[in-house]
Order: structure tokens, then C-alpha cells, then sequence
């Protein structure tokens, strides 16, 4: 299999924990079921998509786990060779061009469930810390998933990225 990275950021798949488990899972998963995982960048100034493709060839690989997408959700169309000669999955953001096949945590489930554990926790003060600009990358489910099992709570959104600590104390 090949686990590839999307990002601009060809270190992304290590700083960020949530890809880190991604990588380490699937490599675990595939070992267990006798399978190697090699692991590509996608934006390798060295690394065109023709030559990726014999790569790929070369060394037997027949799936793509993509992860690392974000912003547009659009991977590249000069790698549309890929996309179409390999079985292709898409794990985190849901690409928007080409249409692939993906998987991702249900954002808006997940939110309305800890708002919902913590309302019969009988806390009534309930905010939410978030990037905003990944929750905008998440088309906002988790905003929404908060605001929709959060209705009549006074619950209110921080946006970490933009480090509102002194409102969220203020809040607190």
C-alpha cells in the first residue's frame, strides 16, 4: 500500500498527532494482514506524477491511502493518472476534485455526543475551542453539530486558532 501525504508540508504526517495515528494505524493494520506500507509526498518537486506512477508500479503497489488534504479539498490535476490506475481512498478532509472514495470521523455526530454526555453531566455552561479555520476545512460540522444538540445553552465558540484565551477566561 502506499500511504501518501497531500500537504504542502511534507512533515505534516508527523506534527500532527491525529495524522501521526493515521500513519502509525494503518501501517499496524496492514502489517497485521501482511502487508508494507511506503510512504509518499505528493508535492515532491523531484518526484513528478508520471514517475510517482512508476514507483508506485515498481514496488507492486496497488492501494492509496491519501491523507494530509486540506484547504479546497482539490489534489492536484496533473496527478489525475493516479487517481484513476490505483485503487484510492481519502482519509480526513472530503476531496472535492476528483471524486474519491473517502473516509472520515462524523464530525457533527461527534460533537452533538460530548454536548449531549455533558448536558447529563449537568453541566449548562458548555463552549467549544476549535480551529476555526479546520472546522471551516470540516465544511463547519463540528460548529454545527455543537450549536445543534447545544440550542438553549448559551454555548459559545473560541477559536484557537486566533489564541482568545483572555475571552475564553473571561468566559470561564
Amino acid at each position: 500500500l502506499g500511504f501518501v501525504n497531500a500537504s504542502a508540508d511534507p512533515a505534516i504526517l508527523r506534527e500532527i498527532p491525529t495524522f501521526r495515528e493515521w500513519t502509525r494505524g494503518a501501517a499496524e493494520r496492514a502489517r497485521e494482514l501482511g502487508y508494507s506500507v511506503d510512504q509518499f509526498w505528493l508535492q515532491d518537486a523531484n518526484c513528478s506524477a508520471t514517475r510517482l506512477v512508476e514507483l508506485l508500479q515498481a514496488r507492486g503497489i496497488r492501494g492509496l491511502i491519501v491523507a494530509g488534504l486540506q484547504n479546497d479539498g482539490i489534489l492536484p490535476p496533473s496527478h489525475a493518472e493516479i487517481w484513476s490506475d490505483f485503487s484510492t481512498v481519502v482519509i480526513g478532509l472530503r476531496p472535492q476534485e476528483p471524486p474519491l472514495h473517502f473516509t472520515a470521523n462524523d464530525q457533527f455526530s461527534t460533537a452533538r455526543y460530548a454536548v449531549a454526555a455533558l448536558r447529563m453531566g449537568g453541566y449548562t455552561r458548555i463552549g467549544l475551542v476549535i480551529d476555526l479555520r479546520i472546522d471551516a476545512w470540516l465544511e463547519h460540522r463540528f460548529c454545527a453539530g455543537f450549536f445543534s444538540e447545544g440550542k438553549g445553552s448559551g454555548g459559545r465558540v473560541f477559536d484557537f486558532a486566533k489564541n482568545e484565551r483572555e475571552a475564553f477566561g473571561r468566559w470561564l
